[in-house]
């Protein structure tokens, strides 16, 4: 961090994609729709299978990035309400590993030196032992990792030269926060977007039907009472 106008990153507490609760949520939200397609539009078995490994097919990292965001706007918003002063914070990106064996998804969110200050303040006069318990716990070498950072906050020196990690440290404190975040409506939405073509032309077919026998019916119904 260099000067009150300068713009800094930081992490904030979110548990990724990966076998999450997030995942789960899709998950849930494919086998509903699946279930919504079978009742409403008489799809057969192998038109449910194929939509069905249809979805998250594509614009997949776009539909991510858009529940990213609206994590992240949502996160702030309720810290905000928590610390009580606003960090005037937004959503900067969505990184993800290529594999996910060792590290999962990480949202990143920017504001301004003077906030992240105030920000990490408020954390050492509020919560300073629970920073020193997760700078330990979070940046202790061990078998399987090394650290690339003290794990002793007087280590750590002066916040202004603190990066993303050290301050997503103060952010990380706040995790129980993403327990109260509602994402059903933004993976609603989104999912269809998801849909390769070959479901979606079946999809345009199956509904096409169903407009045709509900027309038909109409016609009939009439022709009975004329």
């Amino acid at each position: 961090m260099k000067n009150k106008t300068h713009k800094v990153n930081s992490t904030i507490p979110f548990q990724g994609y990966y076998g999450s609760e997030i995942d789960s949520f899709i998950e849930s939200h494919i086998e509903y729709e699946i279930e919504h397609i079978r009742e409403e539009y008489k799809a057969n078995e192998k038109q449910l299978d194929i939509i069905a490994n249809g979805f998250m097919s594509t614009n997949v990292n776009a539909f991510y990035n858009t529940i990213a965001e609206a994590y992240a706007g949502e996160f702030i918003f309720l810290l905000e309400n928590e610390i009580g002063f606003k960090l005037n914070a937004s959503f900067e990106s969505l990184e993800s590993p290529k594999e996910y064996n060792f590290s999962t998804d990480r949202i990143f969110i920017e504001l301004s030196e003077n906030k992240a200050i105030e920000f990490v303040n408020y954390i050492l006069n509020n919560h300073k032992e629970e920073l020193e318990d997760l700078i330990k716990k979070r940046f202790t070498s061990q078998s399987g990792f090394i650290s690339f950072y003290p794990n002793s906050l007087k280590e750590w020196g002066n916040p202004i030269g603190w990066d993303h990690n050290q301050l997503g440290t103060c952010f990380e404190i706040f995790e129980y926060i993403s327990n109260d975040i509602e994402l059903n409506e933004i993976i609603y939405n989104g999912i269809y977007e998801t849909l390769d073509y070959e479901s979606n032309c079946i999809l345009s077919e199956l509904m096409e039907k169903k407009e045709i026998a509900e027309y038909n019916d109409s016609i009939q119904i009439k022709l009975k009472f004329a």
